[in-house]
């Protein structure tokens, strides 16, 4: 949105000679929604990222023995190769496409994949395998804060 949604993008330094200080601090809303972006951003990740994996191995619950413990390794070699390999190719490809292209592409080639990522997981819910949870989580997370409280 930052990019292009007019009202949010900063006044322009992109074009300024080292001699040229017509740069303006950002304004008020445009910090607010940076920050708010960041903060849904982190968010997100928090929430994702550390249920990813188990939520993988949820999927081979019903497996046993050597079976289940090839598929596990295989699973945590795919996931980690992914991981990575979107590291890399967010860092450079994306990076590369939008100091080329324009930010604006750039982020609506991000807002592309994760969309179809989306869409793609919303699909295939239903062949999932869903674990319910055994115990509260918020309980356990009292739990720990206390004992630190009393350690």
């Amino acid at each position: 949105m930052a990019t292009v949604v007019p009202t949010l993008v900063a006044e322009g330094c992109a074009n300024k000679d080292q001699n040229n200080q017509s740069c303006h601090s950002p304004t008020t809303l445009q910090f607010f929604v940076l920050l708010t972006s960041l903060v849904f951003l982190s968010i997100g990740a928090s929430g994702v990222r550390p249920c990813s994996l188990p939520f993988g191995v949820d999927q081979f619950t019903h497996w046993r023995g050597a079976r289940k413990d090839c598929a596990l390794k295989v699973l945590f070699r795919w996931y980690y190769v992914s991981m990575g390999g979107s590291t890399i190719i967010s860092i450079t490809l994306i990076v590369y496409l939008q100091d080329k292209l324009g930010w604006e592409i750039g982020f609506a080639i991000s807002i592309a994949i994760a969309a179809f990522a989306t869409f793609l997981n919303i699909l295939t819910s239903p062949l999932y395998i869903k674990v319910k949870p055994q115990k509260s989580t918020w309980i356990s997370l009292v739990q720990v804060v206390f004992i630190a409280i009393r350690n």
